[in-house]
Formats: C-alpha cells, sequence, structure tokens
C-alpha cells in the first residue's frame, strides 16, 4: 500500500514538471516580438530582438509607432536599416544590450 502511494507520488511530480516546463515555455512565447510583416525594419527588429537568449523584458519595451518610428520605454527612437542591419541614431543595440544587462541582474 505504501509503495502504491509513492508511486502516485512520483507520477504526480512528474506531472506537475512537464506542467512547469509548458507554462515556462508558454511565457517566453508571449514575450517574442510580432513584427508587421510588410515592414523590413520592424521584421529585422524582430528577427534581433527574438534572436536574444532571452527576450523577456526587452521585447516588450518597444512599441511601434509608424515606419521606423518606435517607442522604446519611455524613449522615442528612429530606427532604419544600412545594408540590411538595423541603426539608430540612440544605437539599438546598446538599448538591448543595456537592457539585457538590466534584465539579468
Amino acid at each position: 500500500m505504501l509503495s502504491s502511494a509513492f508511486k502516485t507520488l512520483k507520477l504526480k511530480d512528474t506531472e506537475t514538471g512537464i506542467l512547469n516546463e509548458y507554462l515556462d515555455s508558454l511565457k517566453v512565447k508571449s514575450y517574442l516580438y510580432t513584427p508587421l510583416t510588410e515592414d523590413a525594419v520592424d521584421a529585422k527588429l524582430a528577427e534581433y530582438l527574438n534572436g536574444l537568449s532571452d527576450p523577456r523584458g526587452i521585447a516588450e519595451l518597444f512599441r511601434r509607432e509608424g515606419a521606423g518610428v518606435y517607442h522604446f520605454g519611455t524613449k522615442r527612437v528612429f530606427i532604419k536599416l544600412e545594408n540590411n542591419k538595423i541603426t539608430s541614431s540612440f544605437g539599438v543595440t546598446c538599448i538591448v544590450r543595456a537592457v539585457s544587462y538590466t534584465h539579468l541582474r
């Protein structure tokens, strides 16, 4: 009888672990940046942000206002593509790295 209880407990622990992994995967997916498909700048920004090892907290800071115009937190940022790379007067990669560092601390 006691061994049956231990087997049931182990099964429940396994199920809980699987459910926790699934919930974690949903959390990561919800933080991915979704671009407008017809906007090359937005698509490239999404590619960069979603390619980060942990996009949580970063992707949600970017809000598209218009073509090449974004809000990064409270800052208005102008982004464009040069040689298929993202450029900005503020330096988007610097901003993202700063947020990554802050987020990981």
